[in-house]
């Protein structure tokens, strides 16, 4: 078997927020990595490219935090786009922001055979916020505020009796969903001389906020 390397390379993109390593390693029925490449706009997720090899019918894909490995099965994948002779490309995620993330491929040919994998292919990912004024569209609205809890009146006193309490608190007058509300301190009287009259002809009572 003879393996060919070719030395790594790096490139920065957008100000450091892309970081690709490109190796190069060719075996008898096995991939070629050419690339791997952190997007910036998802920093848990690496953009791995490799040539594919001849006869292949499909490509098994492990990943690792380190060069060294342990290595855990990310999937078995098909050849991309139908065509096992197209340059193959794949998203893999589940990495952490800011770590290291490392992959290898190995070619399964019918059998099933696996290659050995290719050398490991490892960038380190960023952490970028999205800047969607350079994506030409709008960010995702705020989150919604958290409702308002709902004030909670207790029955204090009928129509024209005294509702008594201490301090000041707000008191509604009223009936059927139709009330004067008004700040008072010290109790007040529960008539229409003191709230006015909110709903005319009816039968109203007073109730103070807890």
């Amino acid at each position: 078997m003879r393996v060919e390397r070719k030395a790594s390379e790096r490139a920065e993109r957008d100000g450091g927020a892309m970081t690709a390593r490109r190796l190069a390693l060719l075996a008898a029925g096995a991939a070629l990595v050419v690339a791997i490449a952190a997007p910036p706009l998802r920093a848990a997720a690496v953009a791995v490219t490799w040539l594919p090899a001849p006869g292949a019918i499909g490509y098994r894909i492990e990943t690792a935090t380190r060069e060294g490995g342990p290595w855990k099965l990310y999937r078995d994948a098909a050849p991309t786009e139908g065509r096992p002779s197209a340059l193959q490309v794949f998203a893999v995620d589940g990495f952490r922001a800011r770590g290291r993330a490392c992959v290898r491929v190995s070619t399964i040919s019918p059998g099933p055979v696996y290659s050995t994998p290719t050398e490991a292919a490892c960038v380190t990912l960023p952490r970028v916020a999205v800047d969607f004024s350079t994506l030409g569209g709008a960010p995702p609205a705020p989150p919604a505020p958290a409702p308002v809890p709902a004030p909670v009146f207790a029955y204090c006193a009928a129509e024209g009796e005294p509702c008594a309490f201490t301090g000041t608190r707000r008191v509604r007058y009223g009936n059927d969903g139709t009330f004067a509300v008004l700040t008072l301190t010290n109790g007040a009287t529960c008539s229409n001389s003191t709230f006015g009259d909110p709903l005319p002809g009816r039968w109203k009572y007073c109730e103070v906020e807890q």
